[in-house]
């Protein structure tokens, strides 16, 4: 399991070449994966995308998310995660 370090990467920027793919807000150019948006680049475990700046958060399996609690009940509790999903 490698990771890059992430950086800011902007619209057309090569962020890696080699056999990586092509996730989240990258595209394949060649053998290059390009940036289609502001953000910051992340290469794990033979992937890349690009995190945007703005924007809201669409969350995936094993992110650690910040939010707010914005109800509860005596079993669970909603958290606003600047998402169009809710937290729970």
């Amino acid at each position: 399991m490698s990771s890059e370090r992430k950086r800011h990467v902007i619209p057309g920027e090569v962020i890696t070449s080699g056999s990586y793919r092509s996730e989240q807000n990258t595209i394949q150019v060649g053998d290059n994966i390009v940036s289609t948006i502001v953000g910051l680049s992340d290469v794990h475990d033979g992937s890349v995308r690009v995190i945007p700046l703005t924007g809201g958060y669409l969350p995936k399996d094993d992110d650690l998310v910040i939010g707010k609690i914005v109800s509860h009940s005596s079993l669970s509790w909603t958290a606003d995660i600047n998402s169009c999903y809710v937290g729970m």
